[in-house]
């Protein structure tokens, strides 16, 4: 926690790693909407190029850019088909946090099947749109997986009602890359148009950059 002493003589210190730095309100008017919208942007951990973050908000990915040719997936969903969350994991020295994704695939043709048997050999991260509501703020946009979420579940059984035959999949940051180290990223590239507009620039192939 900060320092008292410093805050009140005026010399507040920077917030240790493990210091509480504010409180919380409640907002009767714009309350939080439990809703993720039916579509989740996934791509794989070794097709990032660069990743930019917010000079003073740490936790906020302003750009992010693939390596040539490479590109992000939309996967669409129904009702809670998509399901992102995350648990804090308690250690011995530090904590760290799992993000998982569950995730329903209703195609099961034969591409699709080699599609997800890629994707269980894969280390994924997932683009996730919250309800868009300003109670979000600037979280409209998340990303799961930062460090990379792998295949850990993975079933279908094409007579269940409850799943419609789909597959249900589900991917999270495994224990041996010691978790995540962050709740899930914030990604705002300057309003939710401007955002969307990056996401949705993700889908398709990057292009090669510009020769000097």
């Amino acid at each position: 926690m900060r320092n008292l002493k410093n805050l009140l003589e005026g010399r507040e210190l920077s917030p240790s790693c493990a210091g509480l730095i504010s409180g919380s309100v409640y907002n009767c008017d714009e309350p939080l909407v439990p809703s993720v919208y039916k579509r989740v942007i996934i791509g794989s951990i070794d097709d990032i190029l660069e990743k930019t973050f917010d000079p003073t908000e740490t936790n906020v990915l302003t750009a992010l850019t693939l390596k040539t040719g490479e590109q992000c997936f939309a996967f669409d969903g129904v009702k809670n088909s998509i399901s992102p969350s995350i648990e804090l994991r308690e250690a011995t020295l530090a904590n760290t946090y799992v993000h998982q994704l569950a995730l329903s695939i209703f195609e099961v043709d034969s591409a699709q099947k080699e599609n997800i048997e890629n994707m269980v050999l894969d280390r994924m991260f997932a683009i996730v749109e919250n309800a868009n509501d300003s109670s979000y703020g600037d979280s409209i946009f998340e990303i799961y997986g930062f460090n990379g979420m792998e295949v850990n579940e993975l079933t279908r059984t094409p007579s269940d009602p409850d799943t419609s035959g789909a597959y249900v999949m589900n991917m999270q940051t495994p224990e041996a890359y010691g978790g995540e180290t962050r709740l899930p990223i914030t990604f705002d590239a300057g309003g939710y148009e401007a955002t969307l507009a990056a996401v949705e620039a993700l889908l398709s192939p990057a292009p090669a950059p510009p020769t000097v």
